[in-house]
């Protein structure tokens, strides 16, 4: 699968593509987890000019700016980015360990090499770099 990531002050958003479009991940440093749909469309703003980052720092934009900038404690949570958005092509495993979503361990490469783990699939989940 393709995947979208960004890097931010304090933690990662990873886009994930499904048949009804995408999902945000948001990736907390220290191990938490948030998900939301992406529900950004073209005809939205893809970024809100009144807010300026930081020197050497980026305002996300599209899909995961809009989750930024909507959904409560992302912003504060994440920081700034310090990368643009990028594509990466990447394989995704997952294993059911429950009847629902919440019940589904992940992982994915990343574009540094490193695999993250992914424990259930929205709060109280946990993400953690997996160490073989």
């Amino acid at each position: 699968s393709t995947i979208v990531m960004q890097r931010f002050e304090r933690g990662w958003m990873i886009w994930f593509p499904h048949d009804t479009g995408g999902t945000v991940t948001v990736l907390y440093d220290g191990g938490r987890i948030a998900t939301h749909v992406d529900s950004w469309t073209e005809d939205q703003p893809a970024n809100d000019p009144t807010l300026t980052p930081p020197p050497d720092l980026l305002q996300p934009v599209r899909g995961f700016g809009l989750v930024w900038r909507t959904q409560p404690g992302v912003r504060d949570g994440l920081g700034w980015a310090v990368v643009p958005e990028g594509p990466y092509a990447t394989q995704i495993q997952s294993r059911s360990t429950g009847g629902d979503w919440k019940g589904i361990d992940y992982y994915f490469r990343i574009w540094d090499g490193r695999i993250v783990h992914v424990t259930g699939r929205t709060m109280p989940g946990q993400w953690a770099f997996f160490e073989p």
